[in-house]
């Protein structure tokens, strides 16, 4: 053998010796979040052998339909699993099955991929997916609800609850999906993950508007996509708005998305601070059509969070006041309206501990003589898990239970109840948040 040959294998010999004995750089572990996400609708499910689609990611009003692009949420990476699904009663005859969809595709579509789906046959009023499969999905993913009929099922309404588990530590989402149909007037849809209509900021109580923060966190980024093309006129500015207490708020410029014919989908990576308390934080996002906008349209908007310890955000906004004199019920998520009847409105879940709840409505309970207070409560199977009261004239309140959370295990039924006391002034709009680690 050559005698250079042979010197320059023996160097890498000793060299790949060295390498494979050298300490490893430390590799920080991700500490990802598991989030559960809530979803239903008050219209019922169709009796007929057809498709119909949802968003996943919230308690709707809105009617279930055949157009599958007006339900996407619009996700960030991670691992979608454990869906269960449970109907305000028995389906009687026939057959429904429920499938997480991604991109408008059964994840069979990809044969890597399996579903995450379960059945309800005749006489059943629930489901858990059957075996434990999972499939990924990546930022900018889009998914939906598919609710599928055989044999004339009754017509009742659907909850679901699934779990989503980050690619990325402490990272968590608020996802929403609104129909941006003005051309002028700049729009606030509300960030509970409500499927509706967006509207004119003026002509709604800021309450119904402005998210709370149940606890510390912060927005890491804003993605838009609109569904359809948005025509070669006009541009589309969707800002993040922070406020404080009862104010309004002030735009963050550093956190903002233009859509336009370019571009269909924008995205913005930023750095700001939400925190809790008594008077909490809370988020808006404004829709600002530009002067020559003429598009309107399904647009899916979701906020990317990072909170301390695992913990995810949720909420629920409504415009309707609850009762002055009696207990009152709404869902965890999304936008519907109260019900005197707690079993007409709750919704399942996946297991979570609960670590807080905020309430901020747009106007205080005071009525004069005497002490006014609401109390709203997140509630588990009719059982109290965090409430928090507002009184007089403080419009706002928030709780973490002192810091002890509470379990939720899978399967409970949740609602949020308002409790009013000496007939007081009714919030004029709010959104109810709460916190939690998933399980």
């Amino acid at each position: 053998m050559n005698s250079l040959v042979a010197f320059v294998m023996t160097l890498g010999l000793v060299f790949g010796q060295m390498q494979i004995g050298r300490r490893p750089y430390p590799v920080a572990a991700v500490t990802p979040v598991t989030q559960i996400f809530v979803g239903g609708s008050t219209d019922s499910i169709a009796v007929t052998a057809v498709t119909e689609y949802a968003f996943p990611a919230a308690v709707t009003a809105t009617a279930l339909d055949g157009t599958e692009a007006n339900h996407e949420a619009y996700m960030l990476a991670g691992t979608i699993s454990e869906l269960r699904v449970q109907m305000s009663a028995s389906i009687g005859t026939g057959a429904d099955t429920f499938t997480v969809r991604i991109n408008h595709c059964d994840p069979t579509c990809a044969a890597a991929t399996p579903d995450v789906f379960c059945t309800m046959t005749a006489g059943q009023s629930s489901c858990v997916e059957s075996s434990p499969t999972s499939f990924h999905v990546a930022a900018g993913d889009r998914i939906t609800m598919a609710l599928t009929g055989v044999n004339s099922p009754a017509a009742v309404l659907p909850s679901w609850s699934f779990k989503w588990v980050g690619d990325n530590s402490n990272e968590s989402m608020i996802v929403n999906t609104y129909n941006a149909d003005d051309v002028s007037a700049t729009e606030c849809p509300r960030m509970s993950g409500a499927h509706i209509a967006a509207v004119p900021c003026a002509s709604l109580s800021p309450g119904s508007l402005a998210v709370p923060a149940a606890e510390n966190f912060t927005v890491s980024g804003i993605y838009a996509r609109s569904v359809d093309a948005m025509g070669a006129a006009g541009d589309r500015v969707i800002t993040l708005v922070k406020g404080n207490g009862t104010g309004n708020g002030s735009l963050e410029s550093t956190c903002q998305v233009t859509l336009n014919n370019a571009n269909q989908t924008a995205s913005d990576p930023c750095s700001i601070s939400y925190s809790t308390g008594s008077a909490p934080d809370h988020i808006m996002v404004e829709d600002n059509p530009g002067a020559s906008n003429t598009h309107t349209g399904w647009i899916s908007l979701t906020l990317g969070l990072t909170q301390t310890s695992q913990r995810f955000q949720a909420s629920t906004c409504n415009s309707v006041n609850p009762s002055v004199s009696a207990a009152n019920y709404d869902s965890i998520t999304g936008t519907t309206s109260w019900s005197g009847t707690e079993t007409t409105i709750d919704t399942i879940s996946d297991g979570f501990s609960a670590t807080g709840v905020a309430f901020r409505g747009t106007t205080a309970p005071d009525n004069g003589a005497g002490t006014q207070t609401y109390n709203y409560m997140l509630r588990d199977d009719v059982a109290n898990v965090f409430d928090c009261q507002v009184s007089e004239t403080t419009p706002t309140c928030n709780s973490n239970n002192s810091g002890t959370p509470v379990a939720v295990v899978d399967g409970s039924m949740m609602t949020v109840r308002s409790t009013p006391a000496a007939t007081p002034t009714g919030p004029s709009g709010f959104c109810f948040s709460w916190s939690g680690a998933g399980t």
